[in-house]
């Protein structure tokens, strides 16, 4: 199916036409998702949100819905790409944003399920629509187009008290095609009471000069005293666009913990919103982006403290190369009611390059009074006296401007906890720095 996306007439575009296999239940949901799709404003730079990107590629462009892979195509993801190595990881295969089930582990263990759209039962078709964030996206045109065509998806469960201690492995993987290609995909994430969860998202793309726009959503919902760990890994080719959110709600006394790491593609946009809706609740957001050549990675994220006594730290570390550049906007707010809140926000970038750019913008909008709330950004370049130190320690330039910029970003892959994910990232740092520290 192919449908072209034209902003100035896009109130034209009629919604059967754009979803191939509907879903009954979220009809509804969908509906008002494209409803607003429709209505909301044009993405362009004189819009603050969008200030820093080039959507230009957007306006009037042909796209074709990507179609499921075939058996062949699946013998090519299950072993061209660059995996991360687990002993007893639960691995999910998401091509071109459908679910292929022939080589993913789609099943119930104790505890834990994990279930397609297409076969959730009423119960878990209401925690789905409840997921449906109509007017959390009502101003992100990209977000409701992905919501209101979605005809595939993913529910991930767990129960009370259920500590799953095998990380679940999505591996999103976009293919390439001889046509410009958009995939949309969402996943939904519950936990129970007391549950405790680890989810790898694993985002890679084919190394070709296809055009490709891949649409994505992760919801999660955390309840009283779960903790989930969250590794959100973009590494998709220099060609490669995609447009993603990510929505946390926290209810009390749980607790997230989660790495980004954002490293190739032509455009990666990703919007973070991070909701306290319970006392004590805790939030531990840290990432690094890695913009080489002409890319642009951007991370929006929003942290809410809506009640009293939470706490949630926040720290981004960029290192900008050659002439690429790279976003950071950062917000906590602090409602009225949220007395006793702890928010910490940070964000520290590195320019290798005279030609690379960074924009950075943290916020705080603080309308609570007793609270202890801190916020900074820095952006130097490579500090000219380190790199002559080491130089004359007998190591040589290129190396020594890699040992200093991996050492910029180093206490953040420290504090991944998972064996599997710390180890295959160091690697891949270590194999990057060698290219771009010249």
């Amino acid at each position: 199916m192919s449908f072209t996306i034209d902003f100035e007439n896009r109130d034209q575009l009629d919604l059967p036409a754009l979803v191939s296999k509907p879903l009954p239940w979220l009809k509804e949901k969908q509906r008002l998702a494209f409803e607003q799709f429709k209505s909301a404003k044009t993405p362009t730079r004189k819009i603050e949100h969008w200030k820093y990107n080039d959507m230009t590629f957007l306006k009037g462009q042909s796209f074709t819905q990507s179609k499921r892979a075939n058996e062949s195509v699946l013998t090519e993801v299950n072993g061209e790409f660059n995996q991360i190595t687990f002993e007893d990881a639960i691995e999910i295969f998401i091509v071109d944003g459908h679910i292929v089930s022939d080589i993913s582990a789609l099943r119930s263990i104790e505890g834990l399920t994990i279930t397609n759209f297409n076969q959730t039962s009423p119960a878990q078709q209401d925690i789905i629509n409840s997921h449906a964030d109509i007017e959390l996206n009502s101003k992100n045109l990209l977000a409701n187009l992905n919501e209101a065509t979605l005809s595939d998806g993913l529910l991930i469960e767990v129960e009370p008290k259920k500590v799953i201690k095998q990380p679940i492995y999505i591996r999103h993987v976009t293919l390439s095609s001889e046509n410009p290609a958009v995939s949309n995909q969402k996943i939904v994430v519950q936990l129970a009471p007391s549950a405790e969860l680890t989810l790898v998202e694993h985002f890679e793309s084919s190394l070709d000069d296809s055009e490709q726009l891949a649409l994505q959503q992760t919801s999660i919902y955390l309840a009283a005293n779960s903790r989930f760990t969250h590794y959100r890994l973009n590494l998709e080719a220099e060609t490669a666009r995609q447009v993603s959110q990510v929505k946390t709600t926290l209810d009390r006394d749980a607790q997230l913990n989660s790495f980004y790491l954002g490293l190739g593609s032509k455009l990666n946009r990703t919007d973070i919103e991070t909701i306290h809706a319970g006392q004590n609740a805790e939030c531990n957001i840290t990432g690094i982006y890695l913009p080489a050549n002409e890319q642009a990675i951007d991370y929006h994220t929003n942290i809410e403290h809506r009640v009293p006594h939470c706490n949630s730290n926040e720290v981004f570390r960029g290192i900008i190369a050659d002439k690429a550049s790279a976003t950071f906007n950062g917000k906590i707010h602090i409602f009225q009611d949220a007395q006793k809140s702890d928010a910490q926000l940070n964000n520290k970038n590195l320019l290798l390059t005279n030609q690379a750019e960074v924009n950075t913008k943290p916020e705080l909008e603080i309308y609570a009074d007793d609270v202890s709330c801190a916020h900074g950004a820095t952006v130097a370049q490579l500090d000219n006296k380190s790199v002559y130190y080491l130089q004359t320690r007998g190591i040589d330039k290129q190396k020594a401007k890699k040992m200093l910029s991996i050492a910029f970003v180093q206490e953040l892959l420290n504090q991944i906890k998972h064996e599997s994910v710390r180890d295959y990232l160091s690697h891949l740092l270590d194999n990057y720095m060698v290219k771009v520290a010249n």
